[in-house]
């Protein structure tokens, strides 16, 4: 599971905003997770509290934005989101994608008092 992985990186860096800004704690994080990030949004949830405990964001409420992905195809020109596994696209059928958006994992925002 490397969820917990991200976790302990993604306290790292409140940690460090926490310091750079001079806040006391935080209190909620918004992280953006892309449907082909390969991050299990629900193992991330179980692994959080447990990187925070002792942190600045021990107790901090986790809240979590699920992104499409999202494709650019270069045949037609067309842009579709996909759920599919294997992506082709929805105007044209063609294979020639490029990935717009839903490959990231990012830390989109977080309150702190």
């Amino acid at each position: 599971m490397h969820e917990m992985s991200v976790a302990v990186a993604m306290i790292e860096r409140l940690e460090e905003l926490v310091r750079q800004y001079g806040a006391e704690r935080v209190t909620d994080v918004t992280v953006s997770i892309g449907a082909y990030s390969g991050i299990d949004a629900e193992a991330l949830k179980l692994c959080f509290p447990v990187a925070a405990k002792g942190t600045h964001a021990d107790d901090a409420r986790l809240i979590i934005e699920s992104v499409p992905l999202t494709l650019h195809c270069r045949s037609c020109d067309g842009l579709c989101r996909v759920d599919s596994p294997v992506p082709l696209c929805l105007w044209c059928h063609g294979a020639d994608l490029e990935v717009v958006d839903g490959t990231e994992l990012k830390i989109k925002s977080m309150e702190v008092i």
